[in-house]
């Protein structure tokens, strides 16, 4: 297999990883069982406009991952530092087909790199309800749950 090239992109080429987040986003509603409607419904444009709109009052870092000789990427991750200097990892996936390699570790602890450096404080990731194994590939990086947030259906 050929080597993997990892390397930042600006906001304005976040089109980039519609694919993958899309992907992201069929993941996330066939897990969760009370709120697939809410993922169903949303669309990339939304959640491009909503990065962006972060990234003009604060700052953003949006990662990927790419096979050598290959434009495509293969995994992502979108973070951002708020004004008042708090950190999120706002989204984060691995293709499929290349999970198991380190990829997202890698693209985890760039984030936490650069947040370290923008002296972000706290640093939060949201974790999807039905992710589960979401949890112990965090909790490598030092996060831990700290609330669980409950939401009443609508539907």
């Amino acid at each position: 297999m050929k080597d993997i090239r990892y390397r930042t992109i600006p906001p304005k080429d976040l089109e980039r990883i519609r694919s993958l987040w899309e992907e992201l986003i069929r993941e996330a509603a066939t897990r969760s069982v009370d709120f697939r409607y809410v993922y169903e419904d949303r669309k990339f444009e939304d959640r491009a406009s909503e990065l962006r709109k972060k990234a003009d009052s604060g700052k953003i870092r949006i990662e990927i991952a790419e096979i050598e000789g290959n434009d495509l990427p293969v995994a992502y991750c979108v973070a951002t530092v708020s004004g008042e200097r708090a950190g999120e990892i706002d989204s984060i996936l691995v293709d499929r087909n290349f999970r198991g390699r380190g990829i997202g570790s890698r693209l985890v602890a760039g984030a936490l790199g650069w947040f370290d450096r923008e002296r972000a404080s706290p640093i939060t990731i949201a974790v999807a309800e039905g992710n589960h194994e979401a949890f112990a590939f965090y909790e490598k990086f030092g996060f831990a749950r700290r609330l669980v947030v409950m939401q009443r259906k609508e539907r």
